[in-house]
């Protein structure tokens, strides 16, 4: 069991776990629902900042809120992303989580999210 330990906990192990944080905080982005849902999304986000903290390079919270923001590039999320921007200039501190429930609750209002979990039931010929 010591063994097992020693190999996943040793550098070449840690080094791995970097590049794949390292490969998802360059490649991660968020558009629309169509190409990766807004769960999956923050799924991945957290998964990235659990490696860097893992690895003894944890993000402060405030860096978690920039890259949420920055990686959002939905058109229609912009107003709240603007809005929630504001509210931290005005000194009103909100944690990423705060901020992640809010863009979701945004993104649950789109046409695209709405049309892609909508079915017609009840419809028959006659």
């Amino acid at each position: 069991m010591a063994a097992l330990r020693a190999h996943f906990a040793g550098e070449g192990n840690a080094s791995r776990n970097k590049a794949d944080a390292d490969r998802l905080k360059e490649s991660l982005h968020y558009k629309n629902e169509r190409s990766m849902s807004f769960e999956v999304f923050l799924t991945n986000c957290e998964k990235m900042y659990n490696i860097y903290d893992k690895e003894g390079e944890p993000w402060p919270e405030d860096r978690e809120i920039r890259y949420l923001f920055k990686k959002v590039q939905h058109e229609k999320l912009q107003s709240a992303i603007d809005a929630l921007r504001a509210q931290q200039m005005a000194g009103n501190a909100f944690t990423y989580a705060q901020a992640a429930s809010h863009l979701s609750t945004e993104v649950s209002e789109l046409p695209e999210y709405l049309a892609k979990y909508r079915s017609i039931s009840g419809v028959s010929t006659a």
